[in-house]
């Protein structure tokens, strides 16, 4: 993906952390946001994953991406195209590219939101986690998935 198209994504995940009204106050959405990478660190990140972006209307409104043992780091849906099938038509080509590459599991690290979305295409809940970022507690759920 271009740079331009990378940058674009982490605009998606701002807004969509952003957006959540459940599970997280706002204190913690704030944390949460604070702590992505600096754009230029998000570049880095992403350059050294498999990203796997959503479209719509010729527009990138969501991504995955994929490390090399498994994880899916990040997932995030732009608010205005949830709800629409995306997550799965994202995670089903993102599966797809595992299985091809002989991973034998995925993970993840899912919010709370991202929780009921990764057990509808088969995760299963490790483990509930809290995190501190900026001094705030997130909860989440560490996932995975036999491949």
């Amino acid at each position: 993906m271009p740079d331009r198209d990378l940058e674009k994504l982490r605009e998606i995940a701002v807004s969509a952390i952003g957006d959540i009204r459940e599970h997280y106050s706002e204190a913690q959405r704030a944390a949460w946001i604070s702590a992505l990478p600096c754009p230029e660190g998000w570049l880095g990140i992403l350059r050294r994953q498999t990203v796997f972006p959503g479209w719509r209307n010729n527009n990138v409104v969501g991504f995955m991406s994929l490390t090399d043992d498994g994880l899916i780091d990040y997932a995030f849906i732009h608010p205005d195209s949830q709800g629409q099938g995306l997550f799965r038509e994202i995670y089903q080509e993102l599966e797809s590219f595992a299985i091809e590459a002989q991973m034998p599991m995925l993970w993840t690290n899912a919010s709370l939101v991202a929780e009921p979305a990764f057990k509808s295409v088969g995760f299963t809940a490790i483990e509930k986690q809290r995190v501190e970022r900026s001094g705030i507690h997130l909860e989440r759920t560490r996932m995975k998935k036999m491949l």
